[in-house]
């Protein structure tokens, strides 16, 4: 079982990796990361993220289509606030910040 995540296409069946396992990485105060894939040439990555109750972010964008699957607590932007099984789907460059209020975990995406 890899404890590193996956950096660049499975060209053949398949690759099991056990996030159990895996610690999270701090990210920022209050984030924290487990990334799952990571392309390094094209940038498209799959990233657990972690967010203790009232982490807060600043507006920023994404260079790549992002989205978010909430698997536990919530995750809320500008607009709405997202619970466990409601997804989002960002535009390139979208302009958005980040909160959870009570903490979360989010699955990103982000590819071209």
């Amino acid at each position: 079982m890899p404890s590193q995540p996956l950096t660049n296409r499975v060209e053949h069946g398949s690759l099991f990796i056990d996030l159990n396992s895996t610690e999270w990485t701090p990210a920022e105060a209050g984030v924290y990361m487990k990334t799952i894939y990571k392309d390094e040439v094209s940038g498209e990555s799959t990233i657990l993220m972690k967010m203790d109750p009232g982490t807060r972010s600043a507006m920023h964008s994404h260079d790549q289509l992002e989205e978010i699957l909430v698997l536990e607590g919530s995750f809320s932007d500008q607009d709405n606030t997202y619970t466990a099984g409601q997804y989002c789907i960002r535009a390139v460059g979208a302009q958005h910040e980040t909160f959870s209020e009570n903490g979360g975990i989010v699955l990103l995406i982000y590819r071209n």
